[in-house]
Formats: C-alpha cells, structure tokens, sequence
C-alpha cells in the first residue's frame, strides 16, 4: 500500500502557477481563455471576450465600449499579472471575438478577431475597420495597439493565424491564405484547393 502511494505522488502533475480572470463573483469570462501564447523573456500572453468589466489578480480592467470587448492579459514567468487591457467595438458597442493569438519575432502580440463594428478603441485610440470582418491587431509589449489590419474576410469561425519566417499568415477566405510583414507590407497570396473526392 505505501509503495502504491509513492508510485501515485510521483507521478502527479505539478502546476508552477495558475491565474484566472473573469467577472467579479463570477468564475470567468463568456469561453475562458480563448488563445495563449508566450514570448522569448517566458511572458504568458492570454486573450478572452466580455461584457463586463473583467477582474484578475485584484486588479480591474475596465471595458472600453459597450457590447463585447476584447480583454488580453500578460502575465510574467511567475504567473504574476503586468498588464490587462481592453479592446471594444467602438461608439454602440458590438462585438470583438477572439480567435487566435500569437507572438512575433519582433515581440509584438498579434491578435486575430472578428468584429461587427467599423472601429477598434483602446482607452487612448481609436483605428478604423470594417464590420463584420475578421480583423488582425499589433499590440507591442506595453498592451498598445500598433496597428489594425483588415483579413478581408468576415468568419467568426475563420481562425488561421500563423507567425512563420518572420511574416503573417492569415486567411483571406474560405480558400485563401494571405502573407504580410510584420510593417503590413504585403506579401505572397496563396490559394488552396480541396478537392473532397481525391482526399485521403
């Protein structure tokens, strides 16, 4: 019976740290962490969508707009919370959900979301977009927001967003992956073709 129990403890998983963050007094935001990424210092980045103001840590990072607002976090290696910040719809609300999250090589955080406004605000910006559209957003290590990028492409469930060889890769359309630098210069566009009756 002792050995089955040492045999037990040593296989048990160990947790460096945990984090939650969500509304007050309740356990979470709408889906949780949706997208998670880390960085070459082992900062943990983790993004989620709410209609309240959202609490972490203590700390309470308030909604920029009404309707749906996008909250990213950014955590240290000791799961230690820098920075939340919000993202809304703009004037009337509407939303922004998360899709995908990644990290550049330039250490910008690259955010991949679908609207239904015309306008992404921080709490000191505001950048033009299209609605409905998914849309990519730069965000530098201080939780700013560099640029807003279009994906000409409106599908909440359209999540393709892959840093690789220091470019974006994002889709386009149901049959489309564009490419761009980290700067929006453009890139190579690729069209990918399945065909359902040659498929393995």
């Amino acid at each position: 019976l002792i050995a089955a129990f040492i045999s037990v403890n040593t296989f048990a998983q160990r947790f460096n740290w945990s984090a939650s963050a969500g509304y007050p007094a309740i356990a979470n935001s709408y889906l949780g962490a949706v997208g998670l990424t880390t960085d070459a210092q082992g900062n943990v980045y983790k993004f989620d969508y709410a209609n309240l103001d959202q609490v972490c840590q203590g700390d309470t990072i308030e909604r920029v707009s009404g309707g749906s607002n996008l909250f990213v976090y950014k955590f240290n290696q000791n799961g230690e919370l820098i920075w939340g910040k919000a993202f809304g719809a703009g004037a009337g609300g509407g939303l922004v959900v998360p899709l995908n999250l990644e990290i550049g090589s330039d250490n910008n955080l690259y955010a991949l979301v679908h609207i239904t406004s015309n306008n992404i605000v921080t709490e000191d910006s505001t950048f033009q977009a299209n609605s409905p559209s998914n849309v990519i957003l730069s965000i530098n290590q201080n939780g700013m927001l560099n640029w807003v990028k279009s994906a000409e492409f409106s599908c909440p469930a359209g999540f393709l967003l892959e840093i690789a060889n220091d470019r974006i890769y994002y889709q386009a359309g149901p049959t489309l992956i564009k490419s761009m630098e980290f700067d929006q210069s453009p890139g190579t566009s690729y069209s990918i073709y399945f065909d359902p009756g040659t498929a393995v």
